[in-house]
C-alpha cells in the first residue's frame, strides 16, 4: 500500500474530501469506550512487518478482555499471519482494496455487514490511510480510536485520537492506542508459532537440495517488496558478501523472496552452484520453519527481518532510509547496520524517501556486513 502511488493519491485526495464531509454529517465528538466490551474490532491492512509488530498489542488486548470477541479487518497480505493467532483474533474480515476501486457497491455492502455486528469499539492501527478512518467512522460503533498525524485530517473522525509517537518504535506506538481501554503497559516481546511437523518437512526439502546438517544455514532475503527498491542493498553487494562467506565458512545459502523479487533470488542462486537454493515453497508456515533453522538471516528492512526477530534468530538488518529505532528488529540477537548516507534515516510513515536511486543503501560496505556475519557464524 505504501508503495502504490495511484492508491496513495486516491486515498489522500478522495479520502480528505470524504473525511471532511463525514465530519459535518456525523458531528463526531469525543467519547469514552464502554466499560464492558463484548465485541472489539481492530483494523490493520498492511503489511506483514507491521502486522508482526501488532501482535503484542493484540496479546495485551486479549489479556485485558479475555471474554471479548475480537474481530480484525485486514487484507490478503496479513490474513495468513493472523490465522496463526486464533488465541488473540476470533474472526478475520478480508477487505479487498482493489474491489473497492472497481466496484463502489462492494464498499457499501462491506460497511452494511460491519454495522450489523454492533461493535463496542473500533481501534484503527493504520498510520496514514484515510480509508480505514472512513471505515471506522461508518462501522456504527459508539467509540473509535486511531492515530492523529500532523498535517493529516483523518483523525477528526475518531472519538479518541491519540498523537502518534514518531520517536518510539512502531510496536510501542501502536500499543499506545490501547490506553483509552485502560491498557497502559504493553510488552513488545514478539512471538511466532513454529510447528515441529513443518520443520521436519522443511529439513527434508533442504537435504534433498544439497544441504547437510553439518553446514551452517544462511538465509538471505535481498528484496524489499514490489515498491521497496530504495531500501534494498545492491545485488552485487549481496553477491560479494556471499562469496566471502562461502570461502571462509562454506555455508548453505537459501535465498528467499516473493514473486516480484524473483530476479534477485534467481541471479544470486546462479552464482553459488550446488551450495544454495531459492526458496519457492508456498506458505508462510514453511517460511517461518525455514527461518527457525537458520544460523544467520541477512536482509534489509522487510517482513522477513521482523519474522527473524520474532524467532530471536541471529540476524543482520541493513537500514538506509528506514530508522532502526522505529522500524528495526526487536531482537537482542540482531546486528543493525545503518547507512552512512547523511540524510538517512528519512522515513516515518514509509514513503518519504529523499532519493530513490539506491544511493542510500549503496553506502553500506560489504566489509562491514561481512565482519558482522563473521562474528555471528564464528
Amino acid at each position: 500500500m505504501r508503495g502504490n502511488k495511484l492508491w496513495k493519491y486516491l486515498d489522500i485526495i478522495a479520502g480528505t474530501l470524504i473525511v471532511l464531509f463525514l465530519k459535518i454529517v456525523l458531528r463526531r465528538k469525543s467519547a469514552a469506550p464502554p466499560e464492558h466490551l463484548q465485541k472489539i474490532l481492530v483494523i490493520k491492512l498492511a503489511a506483514l512487518g507491521d502486522t508482526i509488530l501488532l501482535i503484542p498489542s493484540l496479546r495485551a488486548l486479549r489479556e485485558k478482555h479475555p471474554s471479548s470477541t475480537i474481530w480484525m479487518i485486514g487484507t490478503s497480505i496479513n490474513e495468513e499471519l493472523i490465522s496463526m493467532f486464533p488465541q488473540y483474533v476470533n474472526r478475520f474480515i478480508s477487505f479487498k482494496i482493489g474491489e473497492t476501486l472497481r466496484n463502489p457497491f462492494y464498499f457499501f455492502q462491506f460497511i452494511r455487514k460491519l454495522r450489523k455486528q454492533q461493535f463496542d469499539v473500533v481501534i484503527d492501527f493504520e498510520q496514514w490511510s484515510f480509508i480505514t478512518a472512513i471505515i471506522s467512522s461508518l462501522a456504527g460503533t459508539c467509540c473509535t480510536i486511531g492515530f492523529k498525524i500532523p498535517g493529516k485530517w483523518r483523525h477528526i473522525l475518531y472519538h479518541q485520537a491519540l498523537m502518534r509517537q514518531p520517536e518510539k518504535h512502531e510496536a510501542e506506538s501502536m500499543a499506545c492506542l490501547l490506553s483509552p481501554l485502560g491498557i497502559e503497559s504493553v510488552s513488545t516481546q514478539l512471538e511466532l508459532p513454529v510447528h515441529d511437523a513443518t520443520v521436519e518437512i522443511v529439513k527434508r526439502i533442504l537435504l534433498q537440495t544439497g544441504w547437510t546438517e553439518r553446514q551452517q544455514l544462511v538465509v538471505v532475503h535481498p528484496g524489499c517488496g514490489a515498491h521497496g527498491f530504495p531500501r534494498e542493498w545492491p545485488l552485487e553487494s549481496y553477491r560479494s558478501l556471499c562469496s566471502r562467506l562461502q570461502r571462509e565458512f562454506h555455508p548453505f545459502f537459501v535465498f528467499t523472496g516473493s514473486a516480484s523479487e524473483e530476479r534477485l533470488t534467481t541471479s544470486l542462486v546462479q552464482s553459488f552452484s550446488q551450495q544454495s537454493m531459492v526458496w519457492n515453497e508456498p506458505g508462510l508456515e514453511k517460511l517461518i520453519a525455514l527461518l527457525s533453522l537458520a544460523h544467520l538471516v541477512v536482509s534489509g528492512n522487510n517482513g522477513v527481518m521482523h519474522l527473524a526477530a520474532a524467532l530471536h534468530k541471529p540476524q543482520i538488518a541493513l537500514h538506509g532510509p528506514t530508522n532502526p529505532r522505529k522500524w528495526g528488529p526487536l531482537n537482542s540477537r540482531a546486528m543493525i547496520i545503518q547507512s552512512s548516507c547523511p540524510e538517512c534515516p528519512c522515513l516515518d510513515l514509509g514513503f518519504e524517501y529523499h532519493r530513490i536511486d539506491g544511493f542510500c543503501m549503496e553506502q553500506i560496505s560489504v566489509e562491514e556486513v561481512f565482519q558482522a556475519a563473521k562474528n555471528n557464524l564464528e
